[in-house]
């Protein structure tokens, strides 16, 4: 019996089929079938000696078993560290930063809600509901640019996290 629980696959969203370094991907092209990528883990509830003898409600074992195909390799702690780190660096050079974006989406939201609200002029643009939502987007603007590495008592926070929304609007083409 294996001591390894499967934790995520790309089988709903395989990989594309690589055809070669001097071919440039694209969205039409076939993808790979089968369990191509997949991560497990060894549950907390797996002693050292592989048996089922623990609280089921712990961390898991700092082991992450990546397969490839039909390969299979152990990652430590640190070795999935650093593969976390390099996969969200390319997400955040290929994307921007899936935080902030998640942020800035919700701030957008908000930000129509509020000029929905305002040009309405019926009972749902209540003064207290108006403020409600324009605190709302202040408290999202200053979370934004904290998770940026602002700073609230300096001002920089609310700076970064204006200047991030700036840019995602333009990224995505949403007008304010």
């Amino acid at each position: 019996m294996s001591i390894w629980a499967s934790s995520f696959d790309l089988s709903d969203d395989p990989p594309y089929t690589y055809q070669g370094s001097h071919v440039l991907p694209d969205t039409d092209d076939r993808r790979d079938d089968g369990e191509v990528v997949q991560f497990a883990e060894v549950p907390s509830h797996i002693s050292r000696d592989g048996r089922d003898d623990q609280p089921e409600d712990g961390r898991p074992w700092p082991w992450l078993r990546l397969s490839l195909y039909a390969e299979d390799a152990v990652l430590a702690r640190s070795q999935v560290a650093a593969l976390h780190a390099a996969l969200g660096s390319w997400l955040e050079r290929t994307g921007g930063h899936l935080a902030a974006d998640s942020l800035a989406t919700e701030w957008h939201r908000r930000h129509q809600r509020l000029e929905e609200l305002t040009e309405s002029g019926g009972p749902e643009a209540q003064v207290a509901i108006v403020e409600h939502v324009r605190g709302e987007l202040i408290g999202l603007r200053g979370a934004l640019g904290i998770l940026l590495g602002g700073k609230v008592k300096d001002g920089t926070a609310d700076l970064l996290g204006w200047s991030y929304y700036q840019e995602w609007l333009k990224r995505t083409g949403e007008t304010s």
